[in-house]
């Protein structure tokens, strides 16, 4: 292998190694409760805003496929 590529393969795992570990701390940590967790995650966009009935969440739920 050439060393460029082997250059190319190391930045590539170093930029995925420390993106695991910074892109969780801005989403929801684990202390919140899950009405915090849902909250949060509605104020982030990434999912409909129920917080003024928050049993529209279903958060007790199974997930299918």
């Amino acid at each position: 292998m050439s060393n460029l590529f082997k250059k190319v393969v190391a930045s590539v795992a170093t930029v995925s190694i420390v993106l695991s570990i910074v892109s969780p701390a801005s989403g929801v940590m684990a202390a919140y409760s899950t009405l915090e967790a849902a909250n949060k995650l509605a104020s982030l966009g990434v999912i409909v805003d129920n917080s003024a009935n928050p049993a529209n969440y279903r958060l007790g739920d199974s997930i299918t496929r």
